[in-house]
């Protein structure tokens, strides 16, 4: 991966509360013929989180998505 665990780390804090909260949500993502890729960047949206920063890494969203594959599979 990439990303340096720095930002893994940062991005993973923002999303994990989420995910805890709703530990349902992939089914239902999945339930309503949603893709895994809209779950992920669905769960990072709802986080806020600024990403301009993993942008301004040189990072692709190839790059952000692989983070997201990472955080989401422990969830």
């Amino acid at each position: 991966m990439r990303m340096s665990t720095d930002s893994f780390d940062r991005l993973s804090n923002a999303l994990q509360p989420l995910l805890d909260t709703h530990p349902t949500a992939i089914q239902e993502y999945h339930k309503a013929g949603h893709s895994m890729k809209r779950f992920r960047w669905a769960v990072l949206y709802a986080s806020k989180y600024d990403i301009r920063s993993l942008y301004n890494e040189g990072l692709t969203d190839n790059h952000i998505d692989t983070a997201l594959r990472k955080i989401t599979k422990t969830a």
